[in-house]
């Protein structure tokens, strides 16, 4: 069962994301679950710690949602993460891992439909991608690569799953990054990293979510925090 969740300390706002949910699930002929929560304690105190999809409020009252998503990954929580806000005053602030998006609230009839429906195609293990490597044919989830590198001309592919690297065929990182799609971001000249699995950008690197630190082209810095926040506005798309 899928299970989703939404904070938000204004119920207008939270019913509203309901129906858009149900809306946009009820042709999909699956099993889920909505949950409402008014406050982050609220959230927190549930100990509904195995939510797929929520949907966080930024700023409500006292409580910061961004903090919110760092206690959850101290508490090995991983939701996939749509920040929602009134406006995009704090979009510079959302980062951390399994950020899939940031949503205005002006904004949500247009966007969380398509959010919805890319999400559940990833939580049921249906967006993968087929890349020739030294071993033959082999097939990797979206959301299990962490980064794609070049080396000495040599192509490698780096997952969550696999402690090593995996040498792919392949002739240039662009041409990897059409195939593979927007989700991943081109860092510098050899990598190519998965939005998703950005933990923080600080000090000119970015810090990836097996904690590997990689820099960002010298003079570069602003030019890919625009297009991680890009990312975050196209909807991890």
């Amino acid at each position: 069962m899928f299970k989703i969740g939404i904070i938000d300390d204004e119920i207008i706002a939270r019913k509203k994301i309901n129906n858009i949910i149900n809306r946009t699930i009820i042709n999909l002929k699956i099993d889920y679950k909505v949950f409402e929560y008014s406050s982050a304690n609220a959230f927190l105190s549930s100990n509904n710690t195995d939510i797929d999809l929520l949907f966080l409020d930024i700023e409500m009252g006292s409580e910061n949602g961004v903090e919110l998503s760092k206690i959850m990954f101290e508490k090995a929580m991983k939701p996939i993460i749509v920040f929602v806000s009134s406006y995009d005053g704090y979009i510079n602030d959302a980062f951390g891992l399994n950020i899939y998006a940031y949503v205005l609230k002006s904004e949500i009839e247009k966007r969380l439909p398509t959010i919805i429906n890319n999400v559940i195609k990833q939580l049921e293990k249906k967006a993968f991608v087929i890349l020739a490597t030294e071993n033959g044919n082999e097939t990797f989830k979206y959301d299990d690569i962490v980064y794609i590198t070049i080396d000495n001309r040599k192509f490698f592919i780096k997952t969550l799953s696999n402690l090593e690297t995996t040498r792919i065929n392949a002739t240039t990182l662009s041409g990897i990054k059409l195939l593979i799609g927007d989700q991943f971001l081109q860092v510098n000249a050899k990598y190519i990293v998965n939005g998703m699995h950005i933990k923080l950008i600080e000090n000119g690197a970015v810090i990836l979510a097996n904690d590997e630190c990689i820099f960002i082209s010298r003079g570069k810095f602003k030019q890919f925090n625009n297009l991680y926040k890009d990312y975050l506005i196209r909807g991890g798309i």
